[in-house]
């Protein structure tokens, strides 16, 4: 399904570890996550590029992908979320760089990073 859902060359293959449902309940209105471990950490990234700018839907159900960070990373990266919510809208927000907590923006085709989120609230009013 992965490779029809996100439009892959069908004659490169990726090895999956492990693939499973998540023991939580799902919230009202959505299907319960499921989680998959691929065994190179290069497909993951091969199938996880395309389906973060891809809007994929099965039997009427919208799917989402989003990469599993652990509860620390979580944590450090929360500081950012009013600030990140700003740069997501104007299409330049790439994610975290993880060790040290960075934010990762695209401005004027170079990626900056920020240590802190005064630092990322200052660049954009300036």
């Amino acid at each position: 399904m992965l490779p029809t859902w996100l439009n892959l060359d069908t004659s490169r293959r990726f090895v999956l570890e492990r693939a499973h449902r998540t023991l939580a309940k799902p919230k009202v209105g959505y299907n319960r996550a499921v989680i998959i471990r691929f065994l190179q950490f290069q497909d993951c990234k091969y199938v996880f590029h395309p389906a973060k700018k891809l809007s994929i839907s099965h039997e009427g159900q919208r799917n989402f992908f989003a990469q599993d960070i652990s509860a620390e990373n979580m944590k450090t990266q929360s500081p950012f979320n009013a600030v990140k919510k700003i740069y997501i809208e104007a299409g330049t927000f790439r994610g975290f760089q993880l060790h040290p907590c960075k934010m990762r923006v695209l401005h004027n085709g170079k990626i900056i990073l920020f240590s802190t989120p005064k630092e990322a609230e200052d660049f954009l009013l300036n």
